[in-house]
């Protein structure tokens, strides 16, 4: 992988009339210096040079890193400039450089602020870039800083292992970045830092479905971003087994993305940029990816971890597993739609494979405007919807003598309820049930990557008919359509055979 993404990398790296060095991003044609592209691409290149003995690529990385030292007070004035994710990428190589260039990135970070808020997972990188500046400087303030960090990251780990993306709970959980965090943690561990993530790594390795996919819940369902650290964290803790399952998962799909200038693991072209968020550019996120790849080939065993598996869910992650089937729900979180809940995040069965995982996307609000599609965003939901059509008044007759023009306008209004969920799996069969309080009128809503022949819905002990009424796609692929009539009802109940 990391074989297949240097030369494509390389391609972006330009110098223009200025004299001055850009990653250039393919899709957007302007560098995003405001985010961290360039730096960590430098950074992968300079220690894949130094790995590999080999000059070209490392000059390569250098030659880009002295223009971002040349421009990082401009790009630091930047809206948004990654202050965590930039500082951590210098950390990473100022061993790597020669004495003028280290003095540089010392100067560069020592004059250069943290991010000034407390998601979870660049807290880890904060620690990093204090813990260096600490041992330079010697100032107690920076000592305060890591341990602020500390405070923060032992309070967004729940009982389970899992860890929360901000607090206070209940706000935010993505998968995506649970992996990260981790994953940093870890890179600590590597460097130095004594902790223990036993839990931490069972509670992500209880939530990898049979089909290898660890990114399936929340904001960063599908996106390459978690994948270099997934690598990383599996490679560094010596779970070798892991590690070839998640890339295996990786290898059919990473180099179609690649070739589709996308940043998620599908087949849709990234200029459409079809459900990425408004944070998303590919060569941020693909350099991101290239980073940690490296990191992970050069730590590899370096600090193992014996994982344990979670026995109870504060983090709200439930996983029913058999030889058979496999699904995993998530009580749910209260900013993004894409973590809503309770709502169904995966379901496996051994004889049809993955047949749903991801739910929603970008929605409006923080990070979900520029590049939604209001119908397949809502319509990626495995559960309930309530349904409210317009009253057609001119077909009431003693209304329509009275006014014979009047035209009604049809309407639908569609709302995803999120309603307590049940999971078994008893007689190979394979049964989910929702419980509905309410009164308005539902129906029932299945996007399914196979068409399923061996599928019944009850809906309080009456059979109804599950319809394919069309495709959507989704962030991993186009998927069938099932759905019901509306009705009213208490008790949901799909069962599937396996």
């Amino acid at each position: 992988m990391v074989s297949q993404i240097v030369p494509v990398c390389k391609n972006w790296i330009e110098t223009h009339d200025d004299g001055q060095t850009y990653f250039i991003d393919p899709v957007d044609k302007v560098e995003i210096s405001a985010h961290y592209g360039a730096t960590h691409a430098s950074a992968a290149f300079i220690l894949l040079g130094t790995i590999e003995k080999d000059a070209e690529i490392y000059n390569t990385g250098i030659k880009l890193l002295r223009s971002v030292l040349s421009r990082w007070n401009a790009n630091d004035n930047l809206p948004g400039f990654h202050h965590d994710f930039n500082n951590f990428a210098l950390v990473l190589i100022n061993d790597s450089v020669d004495a003028e260039l280290s003095a540089q990135i010392k100067r560069t970070i020592l004059s250069t602020r943290d991010s000034n808020h407390d998601t979870v997972n660049w807290l880890p990188m904060r620690w990093l870039v204090n813990k260096k500046r600490k041992e330079w400087e010697g100032k107690d303030k920076y000592r305060k800083n890591i341990d602020y960090c500390k405070k923060i990251i032992l309070q967004a780990t729940n009982a389970d292992g899992g860890m929360e993306d901000r607090l206070p709970y209940g706000t935010s959980y993505s998968l995506q970045y649970n992996i990260a965090t981790v994953a940093l943690l870890q890179y600590l561990r590597t460097s130095g830092e004594d902790m223990n993530l036993d839990k931490q790594l069972g509670f992500l390795l209880n939530a990898v479905i049979p089909d290898g996919d660890i990114n399936y819940i929340g904001r960063g369902a599908n996106q390459i971003f978690a994948w270099g650290m997934w690598l990383y964290l599996l490679a560094s803790s010596a779970q070798y087994d892991h590690l070839e399952n998640a890339l295996r998962y990786l290898s059919c799909a990473f180099p179609i993305m690649l070739s589709h200038h996308s940043l998620m693991l599908n087949e849709w072209d990234g200029n459409d940029k079809f459900l990425w968020w408004d944070y998303h550019y590919e060569s941020v996120y693909t350099a991101h990816f290239l980073l940690w790849l490296v990191l992970a080939y050069r730590d590899i065993g370096k600090s193992e971890i014996l994982p344990v598996k979670p026995h109870t869910a504060e983090t709200g992650i439930h996983v029913v597993h058999s030889s058979k089937a496999h699904v995993v729900w998530f009580e749910g979180r209260n900013e993004y739609l894409a973590e809503k809940g309770p709502s169904v995040s995966a379901i496996w069965i051994n004889k049809s494979g993955t047949l749903f995982k991801g739910a929603f996307g970008p929605w409006q609000g923080s990070f979900g405007n520029n590049w939604i599609y209001e119908y397949a965003v809502m319509i990626n939901y495995c559960g309930l919807f309530e349904v409210k059509r317009n009253k057609d008044w001119s077909k009431v007759w003693h209304i329509n003598k009275i006014f014979p023009n009047l035209e009604s306008r049809t309407s639908l209004t569609i709302k995803p309820v999120f309603c307590p969920l049940t999971v078994r799996e008893i007689d190979n069969v394979l049964e989910i049930a929702w419980l509905y309080d309410g009164n308005s009128e539902v129906i029932f809503n299945f996007p399914c990557s196979s068409q399923i022949q061996d599928m019944e819905l009850e809906v309080d002990d009456d059979n109804i008919h599950l319809e394919c009424v069309g495709t959507v796609k989704n962030q991993y692929g186009w998927q069938w359509l099932y759905q019901s009539h509306s009705m009213k009802g208490k008790r949901f109940l799909l069962r599937m055979y396996v």
